[in-house]
């Protein structure tokens, strides 16, 4: 959906979401490169609503965490931003986004036929 590198001048991120045309039902984010410590999460709707998620934690590469499973009646998914801690980096992060979709109507209404 999206992704950013952190060059360690800055404290908040952020990650436009390239695939609006799509509704999401969980987010996840990956990281590449070294750890970082994650403060929270901001999470915009295109309805203009957000949601916060508190982390509070490192993540790491080897992690692949599942944040969030939020209700479809938001609408597209605008934009993320983050809040984390600067640190010296030998291998910089990258954070990319990957999110699962809503079913299509199509595949709903089929999903339950014989």
């Amino acid at each position: 959906m999206g992704c950013t590198k952190i060059d360690g001048n800055r404290d908040h991120g952020s990650i436009e979401i390239t695939r609006r045309d799509r509704l999401f039902r969980t987010v996840q984010f990956r990281l590449t490169g070294d750890a970082i410590f994650i403060d929270h999460f901001l999470i915009h709707f295109g309805d203009g609503t957000s949601q916060e998620l508190v982390v509070g934690g490192r993540l790491s590469p080897e992690g692949r965490e599942s944040f969030v499973e939020f209700p479809d009646n938001h609408g597209a998914l605008e934009s993320v931003e983050f809040w984390y801690f600067k640190e010296n980096w030998d291998h910089h992060p990258s954070v990319s986004l990957y999110g699962g979709r809503l079913p299509d109507a199509a595949e709903e209404s089929s999903a339950g036929e014989p």
